[in-house]
């Protein structure tokens, strides 16, 4: 059996061949539009897909959102699941390290991270980051150099852990996207005219031809090279009539 060791204190390791229910964590309820192309193509894999909604009483708190995640785990495992795996969309990103920082790292065996501002964003993007009634409380979580952000700690000795995001994200820019310490990968590495944007990053066939291999059994442990674009573009394609090919580069 494969495993993949922690480095806490906790000597028990996440079985990585036996496959558990994915998580997706939206930013907020609005993004998860955004990864309903992801659920399905995962469904079909037999995968058990939920996503994580932000709630009927968000305030906006993103620690909230994080007990939430915590709580949709706990029940999985409860249930019988192995481990979780967990995709963080957007500021979702931010909420699956806020999980795992307490506690949600002994329940995940992968971790996949899209397009999240984990060095925080001001300004414009901000405001297009976060719905306006819970900026009071987002906002000031996800500027550079916030309590919460700077309270993070390392992503070292967590769970195979991939970072993605797009040269063309408009919001949540290179700068801001990349985490030290796990697998950061551009899109546009592996497939250059890839035109995402944030709004359309999640659901890219590209990215969700990724999401899929990195949820495999076998993790990923080297990122994927121009020569892999068209098999992942594939992929991660949803469902197409008989005989019609996806559009290069979508």
């Amino acid at each position: 059996m494969a495993v993949w060791f922690r480095s806490n204190q906790d000597p028990a390791p996440i079985a990585q061949d036996r496959l558990g229910p994915v998580l997706l964590v939206p930013g907020r309820n609005a993004d998860s539009v955004g990864l309903v192309d992801l659920q399905r193509r995962l469904f079909l894999t037999g995968r058990r897909v939920i996503i994580v909604s932000t709630g009927i009483e968000d305030t906006g708190d993103l620690r909230a959102q994080a007990r939430q995640v915590q709580e949709t785990a706990e029940n999985a495992i409860a249930t019988g699941a192995p481990s979780v795996d967990i995709v963080g969309y957007s500021a979702g990103g931010i909420v699956t390290r806020l999980w795992l920082a307490e506690g949600g790292d002994a329940l995940a065996r992968r971790v996949v991270t899209i397009a999240s501002p984990n060095q925080g964003v001001a300004g414009d993007p901000l405001k297009n980051l976060v719905t306006e009634k819970y900026c009071e409380v987002t906002c000031p979580q996800l500027e550079p150099g916030s309590a919460l952000l700077k309270g993070l700690p390392a992503a070292k000795g967590q769970a195979p852990w991939l970072n993605l995001w797009s040269t063309r994200d408009h919001i949540v820019g290179e700068s801001t996207a990349q985490l030290p310490g796990v697998l950061n990968i551009p899109v546009q590495s592996i497939c250059p005219k890839n035109k995402s944007s944030h709004v359309s990053v999640s659901s890219d066939p590209v990215v969700v031809g990724i999401v899929l291999k990195a949820l495999a059994q076998a993790p990923i442990t080297a990122a994927p090279t121009q020569q892999d674009c068209a098999a992942l573009r594939k992929s991660g394609s949803p469902d197409i009539l008989p005989g019609v090919s996806p559009t290069p580069d979508a």
